[in-house]
């Protein structure tokens, strides 16, 4: 979701995930198999898992939605409120550049 791994990386096999973080094999089988199911990553038989492209658009259009309906309800209160536009915009963009 933070797109650390882009779409087409290569994830490694159930076999080395499950030895890596000590669990069994059938939980990162089951952890794969719900990745899968939700477009998050794609299995090739013989070649392994791999980073979907598919969800990543939705995530982006879901993202989208969730920044669109904040923006609403800070808009509706600053309406009320002695704050323009303009030091709305100021105070988005420092605190973007803050990476706060």
């Amino acid at each position: 979701m933070n797109e650390h791994l882009k779409t087409g990386d290569s994830i490694p096999s159930m076999r080395v995930l499950a030895r890596n973080l000590k669990v069994a094999v059938i939980t990162v089988q089951k952890a794969y198999e719900n990745l899968q199911k939700d477009g998050f990553i794609e299995t090739i038989h013989g070649k392994g898992s791999f980073i979907s492209a598919r969800n990543i658009e939705l995530q982006k259009i879901e993202t989208y939605k969730e920044v669109e309906d904040l923006a609403k309800k800070i808009v509706k209160s600053i309406q009320s409120s002695s704050i323009s536009i303009d030091d709305l915009i100021d105070l988005i963009k420092k605190i973007y550049e803050e990476g706060q």
